[in-house]
């Protein structure tokens, strides 16, 4: 049994390996760009604080540098596109610069239209007649046009908005650098465009970053006040700054509470519900429960959660439980003595657990029943029964293990299946869970929440199947006695 258990927990190592490079991807590769929609001092005229703001978190975060240990990437690319704060503009400069083909004229090219905007944030406006409210219209009109010049890749939109730029710059007074210095960038844009090497978009090259990259920093940690996934640090949450350890460690507890409740009286109802239909196939209450079973398992499980709220939470039905949440902030005290607060949390998770267990039940039922009906008709339990053998004694001392082997299995399975239905159940019931938690994360686009959350519930499939394979190396003995054997072989 132990080297049984060695070899699945050595399997283990390469497998979260791969969950975690799958959820870093997917972070890295999401769309949005989640620090800019929550800084809320960005606007669409680009203002300093905010640029400066974006870009001191992105450094904070580690965003600012290269995503993996190399990058496939080709010859007209800009190598260090990752230090570009804006999303919008790291997208410009990766569709024109492959147009251009030459990474240096590009880069020169960006930095002096990023100019362009710097000049005119330096404009001295008391200089101007800005009462009027044509040249306050015309400035907003130039200040937009430029920060859109500064993220769009169309080239045709580009033509169209530079002959509106340039007419602004005309009619405006005072803009005289301004205008130098755009004009100075379309130039250098336009030389580069006549001149570009477009064919260098289709030669591959591997850049090398070495161990200064974010897949190393958020995998070990940089060694100062961030540890690593290793080390149970998951970084820093977009939506409040605060550490994600944090939220997971507060929030998994219910997660595992009602998904083990549940999941155990899913299995004893099913347990007991298919040995009383063997015994007693004609049965109405054996009726009763086939009838059921296929009710619970078509029925999704947020028809289950909103028909329990309806039904049991609902002051013009049955108002027996509360209807969300885990407590009630008016009457709770956290300071509470334990006694108190185990008794005091049960009504808020009877109805999760319930739901949880009758969506869980139909499927759990009608494999345990199929099973065991199947070895009782197996020659070796109608060899029991010709010796006078009783049904009871045939179906717990014989049947009932090898019954039990589909059903282990199907567990290990069915586990991804309980942790999603999570995600319903907890939004539904309002219960701060994991679920609830990769609900709202997956909405506000916090990623380092969601690729945290992706790893654990990653490792909790694998505790499943290893749990499941225990199971059944407890239950089949030709897995406990398969080494025996092979010595005696």
């Amino acid at each position: 049994m132990i080297r049984f258990l060695l070899k699945r927990l050595f399997w283990f190592i390469p497998t979260l390996l791969v969950i975690s490079v799958l959820a870093f991807v997917i972070s890295v590769f999401s769309p949005g760009d989640p620090l800019r929609d929550m800084d809320q001092t960005n606007d669409v005229s680009g203002s300093n604080n905010s640029s400066n703001t974006l870009t001191a978190r992105r450094k904070n975060l580690g965003l600012d540098l290269p995503v993996f240990y190399l990058t496939i990437e080709t010859w007209a690319d800009c190598d260090t596109l990752y230090r570009i704060a804006d999303s919008d503009q790291r997208n410009m400069l990766f569709r024109i610069g492959r147009k251009i083909g030459n990474p240096e004229k590009t880069m020169q090219w960006f930095h002096t239209l990023l100019r362009t905007d710097t000049l005119l944030k330096q404009v001295n406006t008391s200089e101007f007649p800005f009462n009027r409210p044509a040249f306050k219209n015309n400035l907003i009109s130039i200040n937009n046009l430029i920060y859109q010049m500064s993220r769009t890749s169309s080239l045709e939109r580009r033509v169209e908005r530079t002959d509106s730029l340039n007419n602004l710059l005309r009619i405006f007074p005072g803009l005289q650098l301004v205008s130098e210095n755009w004009t100075t960038s379309e130039a250098l844009l336009n030389e580069a465009l006549e001149q570009g090497s477009w064919w260098k978009q289709w030669l591959p090259a591997i850049r090398y970053h070495g161990i200064n990259n974010q897949y190393h920093r958020w995998l070990w940690g940089n060694g100062a006040d961030r540890k690593g996934v290793l080390r149970g640090d998951f970084g820093i949450s977009f939506r409040d700054g605060q550490p994600v350890s944090q939220h997971i460690g507060s929030k998994i507890k219910w997660t595992l509470i009602i998904m083990s409740l549940g999941l155990a009286l899913a299995c004893f109802m099913a347990f007991f519900a298919g040995i009383f239909k063997t015994l007693k196939p004609t049965h109405i209450f054996s009726k009763i429960v086939d009838a059921s079973s296929f009710a619970f398992w078509a029925l999704p499980l947020f028809f289950l959660a909103n028909l329990s709220l309806l039904l049991f939470a609902n002051p013009d039905m049955f108002d027996w439980f509360p209807g969300s949440g885990i407590r009630n902030p008016a009457d709770f005290n956290a300071n509470w003595p334990f006694l108190r607060r185990l008794v005091y949390y049960p009504p808020y998770l009877v109805l999760p657990i319930l739901v949880y267990a009758l969506s869980s039940f139909g499927f759990l039922y009608r494999q345990f029943s199929s099973a065991l009906q199947t070895e009782m008709r197996k020659d070796y339990i109608l060899a029991g029964k010709a010796r006078g053998l009783s049904l009871q004694h045939l179906i717990v001392h014989h049947a009932l293990r090898n019954a039990l082997i589909p059903m282990i299995t199907l567990l290990g399975q069915y586990f991804p299946l309980l942790i999603s239905g999570s995600v319903i159940l907890e939004a539904i019931f309002s219960i701060p869970g994991m679920g609830l938690e990769i609900y709202e994360s997956t909405l506000s686009k916090d990623y380092p929440m969601i690729v945290a959350l992706f790893t654990l519930f990653g490792l909790f499939t694998m505790l499943g199947y290893l749990l499941s394979d225990i199971g059944i190396a407890l239950v089949d003995p030709r897995i406990r006695l398969s080494k025996k054997n092979n010595k005696d072989a």
